[in-house]
């Protein structure tokens, strides 16, 4: 019998080893899938390769749930990410749930964390007044943006902890950073500031960088690193984000990232 694929060996700049495991993954969510209950046609599985730094991300998306395994800037043992939704539309959702990579290599397993958590909508359920399953509940997505305002961000005026990045290790970010990667899902966006002082030359050179994610109707995006005077030294254009607001802006320096108001 071959030996179970590996999902926690990095796939970082190695483009084959990075197909392999979007392969992988792709698969044992289809078996998730099956432990489940959900039938073709009632979910979608996608899959998002990333930049070279990074894994990507597959996603397997149903009615009701939200699943995506990616190698995490917060470590292997929170590499699945799942939560309910209210509809395929509904990129934002309830409250993420973690649980480590190696629980793809058990779906059965993994089937019956998630139904701990979450509860399948039943047969006789009646369809929400807030949302359908091609719609987002707009009370949900509301509510996630809101914890994403300007004023839910302006709580964070200092760091009481610094926390290491996962793979970077000489970039760490604060408590307004992490709340900001927890609540809008977006530990690849300071996966993405940490890997470009690696990549990017025009980047490392700035002292100080202000990042600005923005989002668009059509969940496109544009993600712009400025220097200190407003002038852009980097920026690359997403195909696709679930981030629940407009627009967030972090900022780097000292090797540290940020939330504006904890500077």
């Amino acid at each position: 019998m071959p030996a179970p694929f590996g999902f926690k060996q990095s796939v970082a700049y190695d483009d084959d080893a990075k197909r392999r495991f979007h392969h992988h993954a792709g698969a044992q969510l289809l078996k998730l899938a099956a432990a489940l209950g959900l039938n073709p046609g009632e979910f979608d599985l996608r899959s998002n390769a990333g930049g070279i730094a990074v894994s990507g991300e597959i996603t397997l998306h149903a009615d009701w749930l939200y699943v995506q395994a990616e190698q995490s800037a917060m470590g292997f043992d929170s590499g699945i990410l799942f939560r309910s939704c209210a509809g395929r539309r509904d990129y934002t959702g309830g409250r993420n749930n973690f649980a480590s990579l190696d629980m793809l290599h058990e779906p059965e397993e993994l089937a019956t964390l998630i139904r701990r958590h979450i509860r399948p909508p039943a047969a006789d359920d009646a369809p929400a007044s807030s949302g359908t399953a091609d719609t987002p509940a707009p009370a949900a997505a509301a509510a996630r943006r809101d914890k994403l305002s300007r004023a839910a961000l302006a709580q964070f005026n200092g760091s009481e902890h610094w926390y290491r990045h996962g793979l970077v290790r000489g970039i760490l970010y604060t408590d307004g950073a992490k709340y900001v990667a927890d609540e809008g899902g977006a530990y690849w966006l300071l996966d993405e500031i940490a890997f470009a002082q690696r990549l990017q030359k025009a980047v490392a050179a700035e002292e100080f960088q202000a990042w600005k994610l923005a989002v668009k109707p059509d969940r496109t995006a544009t993600l712009a690193c400025e220097d200190g005077n407003g002038r852009t030294v980097f920026e690359k254009a997403l195909e696709y984000t679930d981030f629940p607001a407009d627009s967030i802006e972090l900022w780097f320096e000292n090797n540290t990232i940020y939330l504006p108001s904890e500077h």
